[in-house]
């Protein structure tokens, strides 16, 4: 792990993360032009072993990194933070497919930047979550989790179905997921358990269908990610998955209670 001089004149410490020499140097004589220093780790292991050690204001995340990739050392930043401590992790990624955004903002993730980096995307995170420090930790948690956690157009557009025959529709079929989703996680953590990829890849399937209906983004990335790594016969840390699922799931059944009113039956 190397380290450049702070810039005191923006008084925020950032941490890059990159296993790619070019893109670490590149990344990095981008934020000296923005007037910003920054520390820069080789892998996984370099950036959560920096994060133990310093408290940074926004971490810069290379997604697929030897050893420990971005998520897994992002899924380890969130344990260390606890409750009382949010650290901003901003993804950096070569793909630039459907869903990458979903995916990285499920893996724990507060935004999403596609390579070859462009200064001005670093700027407009910077500027965006160095703006979000300044806002109340409830207020900055309620905005972060109802962006990666509902597609409010989707729950719109099911609530429009309701007529006066079925006028609570939409809470209907909210309070059938928050009643069923115990049941599908330990579903999960059974097969896992038994190491049966079949029943893992039918269950997490299945939750996946019901929440993309619902418009549940992260938990459908969650179950996308189970079902690929059951397709695969890859378990190992699947475990870690359904562990993020089940508190993404409380996350979303806290957000769903407090917008539409869903109650448990």
């Amino acid at each position: 792990m190397s380290n450049t001089n702070r810039d005191p004149r923006k008084g925020l410490r950032i941490l890059v993360a990159e296993d790619n020499a070019v893109n670490q140097k590149v990344v990095v004589r981008m934020l000296e032009k923005l007037g910003y220093g920054a520390d820069v780790a080789g892998n996984g292991f370099e950036a959560v072993a920096a994060v133990s050690l310093l408290s940074y204001d926004i971490v810069f995340m290379d997604c697929q990194m030897p050893g420990m990739d971005g998520f897994e050392a992002t899924a380890q930043i969130r344990t260390m933070d606890g409750v009382d401590k949010h650290t901003t992790i901003v993804a950096m990624t070569a793909n630039a497919m459907q869903g990458d955004r979903e995916k990285c903002l499920a893996a724990g993730m507060d935004d999403y930047i596609s390579k070859p980096m462009r200064q001005d995307d670093l700027a407009a995170a910077i500027d965006r979550w160095s703006l979000a420090k300044e806002v109340s930790k409830d207020q900055s948690q309620e905005v972060y989790k109802a962006d990666y956690l509902l597609d409010e157009s989707i729950l719109r557009e099911l609530s429009e179905l309701a007529d006066d025959d079925d006028p609570g529709l939409l809470e209907q079929l909210l309070s059938m997921f928050v009643n069923e989703t115990p049941q599908r996680i330990e579903q999960l953590r059974r097969s896992w358990s038994l190491g049966d990829p079949y029943g893992m890849c039918e269950t997490a399937h299945l939750m996946k269908g019901t929440c993309k209906q619902l418009g549940l983004l992260a938990m459908v990335s969650l179950c996308q990610l189970l079902e690929d790594r059951a397709e695969s016969q890859a378990l190992d840390k699947c475990d870690e998955v359904i562990a993020r699922l089940e508190q993404t799931f409380r996350d979303t059944k806290q957000l769903l209670e407090s917008k539409y009113l869903v109650r448990e039956a």
